[in-house]
Order: C-alpha cells, then structure tokens, then sequence
C-alpha cells in the first residue's frame, strides 16, 4: 500500500514517538479525500508490530466517538487490535460522563486476557487510535486519557500514546465543544504535547481537475497561517 510524502511523514512520526518513549502523542488533519482511512489502515498494522503467541508486540485500540468510524475496521479485522466506540471501550452506558465509568473500573478488576481488552502485549505497552477524533468532545477525551493511564498506570518513559485522526473542518460536538478549542493535554498542564502532521493532497481528485485548480488558487486572508507541523497548546 504505497503512501503519499505527508502520509508516510505521519506514519514516522508515529513510530518514532512509539520507538522513543512515547514522548509524544500524534494527531493528523486532512479534510475529505486526502487518505486518511488508507493512511490509519496502515499505521494500525505498522504499530501493533508482529503477533506471537496470539500477543501484540503493542497493544492497539481503535476507537471513534461513532460506530461509523469504526465499522470499516471491523468489517477488516487485523488480530490483536481492538475496535470499539469510545462509549463502547469505556462502557458509559449511556450516563453523563464525568469520571471512568463504573463498568470500565470493573473490567479493570479483570485485567488483561479479558475480551475487551485482549492479551497483554510483549512490550507492555499501547497505542490509542481514535478516528473521526475532532467530532470528539473535551470531555470524552480527557476522559479517554484518564482510562488509559488506568490501563497503563504511568510511568516513565510512558507506557502508551493516543494517535489522534479526523477532519478539523468537521462540525465540533453539539455539547462539551471540541477538544482541539480546549487546549487539549496542553503540556502546561502537565501532559505530553500533541504533536499535529496535516494531510493536504486529495487522493480522490485528479489534481488537473477545474475544481481542484480553483481551490488551489484561493488566496487566504492577510496575516492567516496556513497549518503546519506545530505542537497544540
């Protein structure tokens, strides 16, 4: 599955962070048509690494805040990844979010082996994939966090990293507002920095096309910076 220059940059500096101490956590912006179900496809194969013995080296979670997000990654199983909804993962049963779960803390008690978070990796460590992630509350994502430092109680260097995907042009949740306008895991406030790649060529289109010339010679307004690699504050 070949990748495009900004795709392939996303996916090492995912692996990087991975191989390094998970120092950072990756997120990545592409509006419709820039490749980013085909660029996740292949980083969830690339992060969980090989299957020994029916355990990951990396424990890989795939989630979305919608079962929309997640059905194509289901409908191609790759084994040793979980796929669930964030409400799913963190069995919220429908109830206002405002701590991990009751249901979470109990599957907790388990511990790995357990279907829902399938068998410990080689490494101990884990890797958090959430796609369609700018339609994902401040609230849900923090909250996602929390339960990951409750799977992989910290430590250092870190024992996991969220690599978050979506379309900074979607509609922001109606309730609890996006996360990326909530300084999300600002390092401020003691969390590691999100470190943002962005995906700007459009895999659907021929790049000839009259559409496609007219958006590319749209000018921006004075002083507006286009997105680049940059940390999120």
């Amino acid at each position: 599955m070949a990748l495009n220059e900004e795709q392939a940059k996303f996916v090492a500096a995912v692996m990087a962070a991975r191989g390094n101490g998970m120092r950072n956590h990756i997120a990545c912006g592409g509006g419709g048509g820039t490749g980013k179900t085909k660029v996740t496809k292949h980083l969830i194969e690339a992060v969980r690494g090989s299957v020994h013995d029916g355990r990951p080296d990396v424990s890989t979670f795939v989630l979305s805040p919608t079962n929309r997000g997640v059905a194509l990654y289901r409908t191609s199983k790759i084994e040793g990844v979980v796929v669930k909804t964030n409400d799913s993962f963190l069995k919220t049963g429908g109830k206002q979010v405002s701590d991990i779960p009751w249901g979470f803390r109990k599957l907790l008690a388990a511990g790995w082996g357990c279907e829902h978070f399938g068998p410990a990796s080689h490494t101990g460590c884990g890797v958090f994939i959430v796609d369609e992630a700018w339609s994902m509350s401040a609230e849900m994502a923090n909250l996602l966090l929390r339960a990951a430092e409750a799977l992989f109680p910290p430590s250092n260097p870190a024992r996991f990293m969220f690599v978050l995907v979506g379309d900074p042009l979607q509609l922001p949740p109606v309730e609890g507002g996006s996360f990326w306008l909530s300084r999300f895991w600002c390092p401020g406030k003691g969390d590691r920095a999100t470190v943002l790649k962005m995906l700007t060529q459009n895999m659907r289109q021929d790049k000839d096309a009259w559409f496609a010339r007219a958006a590319a010679s749209m000018r921006l307004p004075p002083g507006h910076r286009r997105p680049g690699d940059q940390l999120l504050y």
